[in-house]
């Protein structure tokens, strides 16, 4: 459980420039701020595979992922079959200027899902979602209070492989 951490320039060869992990446990993340966080794997500052991913109260700013057309790279922070839940996220300018391809600002790929009160403001990505990428989710996954500002990107929001019975 990390509560009211700072993550400050930091880099990963893979992914996940600040956290990064995979199986059955439990990564907690209250009020925390990632900033100019980046990998040269296929998420930016926070990738969590398996387990629950739970983040309540982050500020995610320049960070960036250099990853390569997966329709699942993302800038900010990725759940792939995670329990996940998330509210009060904020990412800002959240992109990449050397050319490398990052499809989405953030990304959910399997597992389940609860977002709520996520903005993202003057992100930029390449080919994805600017407000998200979400991959063969859980049905019943539930967002809601997306709001989406003075980005770029081919999308505002990316959904694949997904039973459209959820709620967005």
């Amino acid at each position: 459980m990390f509560i009211r951490t700072q993550f400050i320039e930091c880099y990963a060869a893979s992914s996940g420039g600040a956290l990064s992990g995979s199986g059955d446990w439990s990564l907690i993340l209250k009020f925390c701020e990632f900033s100019s966080c980046w990998s040269n794997g296929n998420t930016g500052a926070v990738e969590k595979s398996g387990g629950l991913f739970f983040m309540e109260c982050c500020n995610f700013e320049f960070c960036h992922g250099n990853g390569v057309n997966t329709n699942h790279a993302v800038h900010a922070f990725t759940s792939i079959d995670s329990d996940a839940s998330w509210s009060d996220i904020s990412l800002f300018e959240c992109n990449d200027n050397s050319g490398s391809h990052t499809d989405n600002a953030f990304g959910f790929k399997e597992g389940s899902s609860n977002v709520t009160l996520k903005n993202d403001s003057h992100c930029i990505s390449t080919g994805g979602g600017i407000c998200g990428s979400f991959s063969n989710i859980a049905t019943g996954a539930v967002f809601s209070l997306l709001q989406c500002e003075n980005g770029s990107n081919n999308s505002v929001v990316e959904l694949q492989q997904q039973d459209q019975s959820s709620t967005l």
